[in-house]
C-alpha cells in the first residue's frame, strides 16, 4: 500500500486502488471465518 504512481490523479487512485485491496482482503478473510 502507498506505491506512488506517475499518472494525473496518482493519490486518489492509489488510495481506490488501496481502498480495493483491503475490501477484497476483508471479504476473504470472512469466508475463511465462515469456512472454519
Amino acid at each position: 500500500m502507498g506505491q506512488k504512481t506517475g499518472r494525473n490523479g496518482g493519490p486518489l487512485l492509489n488510495c481506490a486502488v488501496s481502498a480495493l485491496q483491503w475490501a477484497l482482503t476483508t471479504i476473504n478473510n470472512v469466508k475463511l471465518v465462515l469456512v472454519l
